[in-house]
């Protein structure tokens, strides 16, 4: 027995025609409106999340390296990623400070001992 068709049934295509171009124009519509989501998504991601946190990435590097000036530079940014920031950069200025600091006592404490107030009792055996 021979299959049967939409023709043997007497169904005419023409009639689907229509409605199969809107169907696919529909379906290129809604492809090229989901990959210009996803390209904005992404861009949107890159712009507001992942490039800020490879610039902390950087300084904090930059800061382990021993560049104690280092600052992540993200001044005026918003939200969590902004507090982040600013704190590394507090933290930044204060370890910068508390550096200072140190080198000028001990350079103020080299400068007494050198004048002769002060003994340098490691030197006496």
């Amino acid at each position: 027995m021979q299959k049967a068709t939409y023709k043997d049934s007497g169904v005419d295509l023409e009639i689907y025609a229509e409605s199969n171009n809107l169907l696919r124009r529909e379906l290129a519509m809604l492809t090229a409106a989901a990959a210009a989501a996803f390209i904005i998504a992404w861009f949107m991601g890159m712009t507001v999340l992942v490039g800020p946190v490879n610039t902390l990435v950087q300084a904090a590097r930059s800061l382990a390296g021993g560049n104690l000036a280092a600052r992540s530079s993200l001044v005026g940014l918003s939200g969590e990623m902004g507090r982040l920031a600013a704190a590394f950069d507090e933290t930044a200025a204060a370890l910068e400070t508390r550096n200072q600091e140190l080198v000028n006592a001990k350079i103020a404490a080299d400068d007494l001992v050198d004048s002769g107030e002060i003994i340098d009792r490691r030197s006496v055996i």
